[in-house]
């Protein structure tokens, strides 16, 4: 008896999130940064993404470290 009281909130729960739909957000140019303790040559850095078409990206990378580092990525998804 006891274990139904916990399984039906959890079921209720599991179906109300299968329910709902999930939507991405549509955008063309993002600004980020990353954040690292690691002693990567790119560890903290700003980056900035844009979308050239729905399948292709670029990203550019501006690390603070030492020494100053840029980085460039092409990003097929």
């Amino acid at each position: 008896m006891n274990m139904k009281r916990k399984l039906i909130p959890f079921l209720l729960f599991a179906m109300i999130l299968a329910a709902t739909s999930a939507n991405a957000q549509d955008y063309k140019t993002a600004l980020g940064v990353r954040l690292s303790s690691a002693a990567a040559v790119v560890n903290n850095s700003v980056s900035i993404k844009h979308f050239i078409n729905e399948k292709v990206a670029i990203e550019g990378l501006l690390s603070f470290g030492d020494p100053l580092a840029i980085g460039v990525l092409g990003e097929f998804h």
